[in-house]
């Protein structure tokens, strides 16, 4: 059911939702499940924004992956292309993310970068 399928997805978001229920006065007037989310802490609130965006930029991504502020990304020195295998990949920090441009760090040094430049490290 799907109000099982949210409440196991919010426990693995650390998201608490404690007045969360299903309406079953909906479902035996009109038919209808409905699932009444209730009221919650603005911290909690803010935690669920949070999951959403992040999951809405990873579905707008073209590719179906955008990295997050803070994580370890491979790049690859200028002259190479990160679809070539063998190119030697670096680690970089991800500072900031606009669009499809990825602000990094390198050894202390910012680079910008197109998102199709970038993949996960995997090191």
């Amino acid at each position: 059911m799907v109000f099982d399928d949210l409440q196991a997805v919010l426990a693995a978001v650390r998201v608490k939702l404690p007045s969360m229920r299903v309406d079953w006065a909906s479902v035996r007037t009109t038919g209808v499940v409905v699932i009444e989310l209730g009221g919650a802490a603005p911290r909690e609130i803010a935690k669920l924004v949070e999951v959403l965006r992040e999951g809405a930029r990873v579905v707008s991504a073209s590719d179906g992956w955008v990295p997050g502020v803070g994580e370890t990304v491979a790049i690859v020195p200028p002259d190479w292309e990160i679809s070539t295998p063998w190119a030697p990949r670096i680690p970089a920090e991800v500072v900031e993310v606009i669009d499809n441009l990825v602000t990094l760090t390198v050894d202390g040094n910012l680079r910008l970068r197109r998102l199709h430049q970038v993949e996960p490290w995997t090191a």
